[in-house]
């Protein structure tokens, strides 16, 4: 039997949140870490469409319509290689669309 991976909400969620939060750190000059932390994590998301690309928009636009699908899964360690995939994305300058995959890319070469 092959194992399928069902990725839920929090996934989605932290990969968006991470991939908004690292296009402002590398593109917005203004950027504060400290600041950032006291915003809603919708405030976030849209002061990054300010500084995205159209299809790193797209892909931010799509995530959210993910999060309505997706149930609520416990997964903490999911949770933290969702991060580290939001902020991958960036640094590697990768097709955003992968955020999109339910699958793990932490390895992909």
């Amino acid at each position: 039997m092959e194992n399928i991976l069902k990725f839920g909400k929090s996934r989605f969620h932290i990969r968006l949140y991470a991939f908004a939060w690292t296009i402002l750190e590398t593109r917005d000059k203004e950027f504060d870490a400290e600041k950032m932390k006291e915003q809603n994590w919708l405030v976030i998301i849209l002061k990054a469409m300010n500084f995205a690309t159209e299809n790193e928009c797209e892909v931010m636009k799509e995530l959210v319509d993910v999060l309505g699908s997706k149930p609520d899964v416990k997964d903490e360690l999911g949770d933290i290689k969702a991060a580290l995939e939001g902020k991958m994305v960036i640094y590697n300058n990768l097709d955003p669309h992968v955020l999109l995959e339910e699958r793990e890319f932490l390895n992909d070469k």
